[in-house]
């Protein structure tokens, strides 16, 4: 009995791998029914090739069969997607090619050595501002601490922050007292110890003199003693150069509710603007009054008397 040869292939089913194929004796890469073709002829047949008619690619990629997958700038984005063609190599660029530039400087991110520029700074080829805002010697791109005030702008370090070398709290070239902390005021006067020539007395009268300076420390209007002493005026009323706590024969003043005429100084003004000086009248008014009425008609009965004399 003869051995079948059902694709009439001249190999006898029982060792033949494709039996219903005559093309073929083994499945291959495509299997049995499926030729094995290879039209771009790139060694990979059509059936698992997915640029069957394009030599140089095995599958389309992001240009499709037919376009080559080039990156021409080798920004990492081929150049049928690439939408800024020829880009520095030290740039840093976007899904579409094109460069990123975060701090908007002019420079692009991968070829910027000042990345966090800020905004409206001028800077040079390498993205670094060249500008000093607050004038103290460090660029701003260089400066960690911006804005350094006008008094500590002589002590910056090379990071452009002043310093406080005695640590109060307040930037060496504004220290009213270097070394020393300006914020001790041990007397609460308000005076800082380093500036305060009685650190621990204070000013008792608040006149504005240190106790230590005052020898009236508790007399607001003395500093010193004078001739009456702290706590006492040194007046010298009669003006005669001799303060009134010493003088022998003060101006003398009225005694209050005393009737009849007393001489005294006024010390007080008695019209706008000035002092009255000389004889002056105490007590209740209706006496004082009387008292000028009968002085005047004494001094009017004289006259009259006088006048029969002649």
């Amino acid at each position: 009995m003869a051995d079948a040869d059902g694709d009439a292939d001249g190999v006898a089913d029982c060792v033949d791998g494709c039996p219903a194929d005559g093309a073929k004796l083994d499945p291959g890469v495509c299997g049995c029914g499926v030729a094995d073709a290879d039209g771009d002829a790139d060694g990979v047949p059509d059936c698992v090739d997915g640029c069957p008619a394009d030599g140089t690619k095995l599958d389309a990629g992001p240009c499709g069969c037919g376009v080559a997958e080039v990156d021409a700038d080798a920004d990492g984005v081929v150049d049928c997607l690439d939408l800024c063609a020829a880009t520095p190599a030290c740039t840093t660029v976007n899904e579409t090619g094109c460069p990123i530039d975060s701090d908007a400087d002019g420079v692009s991110d991968g070829c910027d050595n000042c990345p966090g520029t800020f905004a409206g700074d001028a800077v040079d080829a390498n993205g670094c501002s060249t500008d000093d805002e607050d004038a103290d010697g460090v660029l701003n791109d260089a400066d960690a601490c911006r804005g350094t005030a006008a008094c500590a702008k002589a002590g910056v370090g090379a990071d452009g922050c002043p310093a406080d070398a005695d640590g109060d709290g307040l930037f060496d070239g504004c220290d009213q007292c270097a070394g020393t902390n300006d914020l001790t005021d041990t007397d609460a006067d308000g005076v800082p110890d380093c500036l305060d020539a009685c650190p621990n007395d204070g000013d008792t009268d608040g006149d504005g003199v240190q106790d230590c300076q005052d020898n009236c420390p508790s007399d607001a209007l003395k500093r010193d003693p004078g001739t009456c002493g702290c706590g006492n005026t040194d007046a010298d009323t009669t003006g005669d150069g001799i303060p009134d706590c010493v003088d022998p024969a003060p101006a003398p003043q009225p005694t209050p509710n005393t009737p009849g005429i007393q001489p005294f100084i006024a010390l007080g003004p008695v019209l706008p603007g000035g002092f009255v000086c000389g004889i002056g009248l105490a007590g209740p008014m209706w006496a004082m009054a009387a008292a000028f009425l009968l002085i005047g008609a004494r001094v009017r009965k004289g006259r009259r008397r006088g006048m029969h004399r002649n």
